[in-house]
């Protein structure tokens, strides 16, 4: 019988505003959304930064079923959730479908 290793990440929770134009449109909006980051240090790099805007991109695109003209985006706040393994972070979660 082997034993499963438990991997624990640093869990980020990244909130930012994203301006855009959608396709069809003259003027611009603005949404605010959150991602989860998860690192193996206990920063947040330029890298990680990298990885959060591509989350947010790829998720505004998939709340408009659309590809969006996407003109910046202003991190608002980068707040550190702890050290933890995946089962950790969903302790307490109700399944799909309850």
């Amino acid at each position: 019988m082997t034993k499963e290793t438990v991997v624990k990440k640093h869990h980020w929770l990244i909130s930012a505003q994203l301006v855009f134009v959608l396709p069809e449109q003259q003027e611009g909006s603005v949404i605010t959304m959150n991602t989860m980051l998860l690192t193996d240090e206990p920063v947040v790099n330029y890298k990680d930064l990298a990885r959060a805007h591509h989350s947010l991109k790829v998720s505004l695109d998939q709340r408009f079923d659309t590809a969006v003209d996407l003109k910046d985006i202003i991190i608002l706040a980068v707040s550190n959730l702890g050290l933890m393994s995946e089962p950790e972070f969903k302790a307490g979660m109700v399944p799909e479908g309850q």
